[in-house]
């Protein structure tokens, strides 16, 4: 088969999210199974190498414009696996398949701003009836879009770390023998960025760092956290833009990961720090509850400060044994196989409907 991944807007910048990385984890996966499929991005810098990647300029344009330049292609199927498809696509007779990683711009639009509502909930929802199948990254997200989509056969398509384990560690001279604890994610309102400003106050007599890695988002929590980092009585410190392999080193290096998130559709940080064996607090809620390891510990989401702090400055990191068992739960080469099965299997459900 030879699938089309639209990956125009997930490499439009140098600082990715989740959801980005997701797109380009699975299509470096799927290139091996599927030789003849490509990718449309605006940038190679994110991949091991260039086969099979168009790149493109100007990244609105060329998301607007993909479904033009594949209305005389010879692809099977395109997969939408980061972003919305364009609403050009509303035309387009290829097959088109979805990733959603979550319902949070229908059920928490109001914490997004105006174009991320625009994208992820209007464009959405406009191009939506062109999805062949919708698919999700967990169980728990799939049964949360299901009522969203009723006419769309929503289904769990897997989801794994991001970042490549066997790298190199690059340290980050100014945490070099501190005591620290790690958090990361996008800055805005989901993430409950206001508790970790809380429970690192709480850490500071214990002479314990709390490092935020994650590009700015959107809400006043932005405003207040770069206040905080900025301040130099402050414990915290907040790097936006850091390496693959300087994350890599923080992992290997805090005191413990900290996820407070309200709501997530699989929280990816958590399981690559869970896969790197690091000690795991994150907050009592329903996908935490699913992907965090065994020897993670879960607080009450009203948990006090001082109580998170606590679970912090106690909770274990994993045994080797331990880790890699967990770590063998998240694989992109089974995903990948994954999505091959069902976009085959819908091509031949089509088919029978046709004959």
């Amino acid at each position: 088969m030879r699938v089309i991944f639209d990956l125009t807007l997930a490499t439009r910048k140098p600082e990715i999210t989740g959801v980005e990385r997701y797109g380009i984890n699975l299509f470096e996966a799927f290139r091996k199974i599927c030789p003849g499929s490509t990718a449309y991005v605006m940038s190679t810098s994110f991949f091991s190498s260039d086969d099979n990647l168009v790149l493109c300029q100007h990244p609105l344009m060329a998301w607007l414009t993909l479904p033009f330049r594949l209305a005389s292609s010879s692809y099977d199927a395109a997969v939408f696996p980061s972003m919305p498809a364009s609403p050009l696509s509303i035309s387009s007779r290829l097959p088109l398949y979805r990733i959603i990683h979550d319902d949070f711009p229908w059920t928490r639009g109001q914490e997004m701003p105006i174009k991320g509502r625009l994208l992820f909930r209007d464009v959405e929802r406009a191009v939506s009836s062109r999805y062949r199948a919708i698919f999700a990254p967990t169980g728990y997200s799939a049964a949360k879009l299901r009522p969203i989509f009723p006419s769309h056969d929503v289904s769990e398509i897997g989801n794994a770390p991001a970042l490549p384990f066997d790298g190199e560690l690059s340290e980050i001279a100014e945490l070099r023998g501190k005591d620290f604890v790690l958090s990361v994610g996008t800055v805005e309102p989901r993430k409950n960025y206001e508790k970790i400003i809380d429970v690192a106050a709480a850490l500071h007599p214990h002479n314990v760092v709390s490092v935020v890695v994650g590009r700015s988002g959107w809400g006043n929590i932005v405003t207040d956290l770069d206040r905080a980092s900025n301040d130099p009585t402050s414990n915290i410190r907040w790097m936006k833009d850091i390496s693959d392999s300087q994350l890599r080193w923080l992992y290997a290096n805090c005191r413990s990961f900290l996820s407070l998130s309200h709501d997530e559709g699989f929280n990816m940080p958590l399981v690559e720090a869970g896969s790197l064996g690091c000690s795991i607090v994150a907050s009592d809620i329903a996908i935490h509850r699913t992907v965090s390891p065994p020897w993670g510990r879960l607080v009450s989401p009203g948990a006090r400060a001082d109580e998170i702090a606590t679970e912090i400055m106690t909770a274990p990191r994993a045994t080797e044994s331990a880790y890699l068992a967990y770590r063998a739960r998240y694989s992109w080469d089974f995903i990948a196989a994954n999505l091959l099965s069902k976009i085959q299997a819908h091509r031949r459900t089509g088919a029978r409907s046709h004959a």
